[in-house]
């Protein structure tokens, strides 16, 4: 009986030990990757009467990474912001209140990988948004709030 107590006692100071040092998995790490967001040079024409495509995100190294568990803020020149969320039934993020969305033929898998871009422009219900001057984006790895990329992008 002794030497049964004794091994019940050393199995919960083992379990006790791994649980307060943090050895147990609990958390979530953000991935490790490189992002570049750039001004969209491609359709900068900022027509009141089409989509505007605004920036580009770049996956340039690293972790492949689910796209639900990312979320986009940004904020416009005029200091309006967003949040863009993953909408797996249509395959893009959206801030459909708000008016911003992207296009994201690269990764309609739902997995955001090295040599995948998407860009960031205006929905087709909010014309009007896109503007020239420093918008800031920050991106967020959802399941440990850590920050992958926080940055002012110059758009003109």
């Amino acid at each position: 009986a002794i030497i049964l107590m004794v091994a019940i006692t050393v199995v919960l100071a083992a379990t006790i030990y791994v649980w307060v040092s943090g050895m147990g998995g609990g958390g979530s790490t953000a991935p490790s990757l490189t992002l570049k967001v750039t001004d969209d040079t491609g359709d900068n024409s900022f027509s009141d009467t089409a989509q505007d495509d605004i920036m580009v995100v770049d996956h340039m190294g690293g972790d492949k990474i689910k796209c639900e568990d990312i979320k986009i803020l940004v904020t416009d020149p005029n200091g309006n912001e967003y949040t863009l969320l993953w909408d797996s039934a249509n395959t893009k993020f959206a801030d459909s209140t708000n008016g911003l969305e992207t296009d994201t033929t690269d990764i309609d898998d739902g997995y955001f990988a090295v040599g995948e871009e998407f860009t960031i422009k205006e929905d087709s219900g909010h014309l009007t948004l896109a503007s020239t001057g420093v918008w800031h984006v920050k991106i967020i790895y959802i399941p440990s709030n850590s920050i992958l990329y926080d940055k002012d992008i110059t758009v003109e």
